[in-house]
């Protein structure tokens, strides 16, 4: 292989989410910017993140669930063994089973897993908790080396910038991240309403949001003025916040 590759194995879905997806897809642009390695990423298909990874530049091969032995992790094990790239980046894969374990175990390259809090971590050389939880602090054996902790969020960039905030601003943002599968955004637009502040409510609705007819339905019922903003762009997202006085957000894996 001429150049240095690495391997993403992440999802994105209205179900999942897409906070692992776009932290992988900001890791990607980063080491292609500043070292010139190449991603490719290995995904299960779905309309979802196809419509978002379809913005960004990089090779993506999807695995569709076919029947047979061919699994993901044997779809990355045979690339591994033509391709050799240089590393493999696990971000939080549902489907992790004992036959997927193995197989990635057999995979001889450095292999990095982000978020696992389970039985995972001693397939892998790296394991890197952003969100780190009490119980699972401690590697399991020597070989496994465990980092975690707020320094390991990854910040889009336009975050460090301190100009250009409004707080006189009477507007209110209320944004639970890029899909919201349980619908808090409407939770919190009702508990908002009944308030009956003075202020403009601000909805922020990501690309996998499938419940805006609840919130027009509700609309009637706001006691404030509200907007709604769906599918604003990603390097758009972070000079959309300091038009705020108060954010209601979701602590999600990529924080704007």
């Amino acid at each position: 292989m001429k150049g240095k590759e690495v391997i993403f194995r992440v999802d994105g879905s209205h179900k999942l989410g897409i906070g692992h997806l776009m932290r992988c897809l900001e890791i990607a642009d980063e080491l292609k910017l500043r070292k010139g390695i190449r991603s490719v990423f290995f995904s299960h298909h779905s309309p979802l993140q196809v419509s978002i990874t379809s913005q960004f530049n990089h090779k993506i091969f999807y695995h569709r669930g076919y029947s047979g032995e061919v699994t993901i992790s044997r779809e990355i094990r045979n690339y591994v063994a033509e391709m050799r790239p240089d590393g493999l980046i696990f971000d939080l894969a549902p489907d992790l089973t004992p036959r997927e374990l193995k197989t990635i175990e057999s995979i001889n390259i450095p292999k990095i897993i982000f978020d696992d809090h389970g039985g995972a971590r001693n397939r892998f050389d790296t394991v890197i908790n952003a969100i780190a939880h009490p119980d699972h602090q401690k590697p399991q054996d020597r070989t496994t080396g465990i980092f975690q902790g707020p320094d390991y969020i990854i910040l889009p960039q336009g975050n460090d910038s301190d100009s250009g905030w409004n707080i006189e601003s009477n507007k209110i943002l209320i944004a639970m991240g890029g899909s919201d599968p349980f619908n808090i955004t409407l939770k919190a637009l009702k508990a908002m309403s009944s308030l009956k502040t003075n202020h403009e409510i601000h909805l922020l609705l990501g690309p996998g949001y499938n419940f805006t007819g609840s919130i027009e339905d509700a609309r009637k019922d706001v006691y404030q003025p509200l907007f709604i903003h769906k599918d604003l762009p990603i390097d758009e997202i972070s000079p959309f916040l300091k038009k705020f006085k108060l954010g209601i957000m979701s602590f999600g894996l990529t924080v704007y």
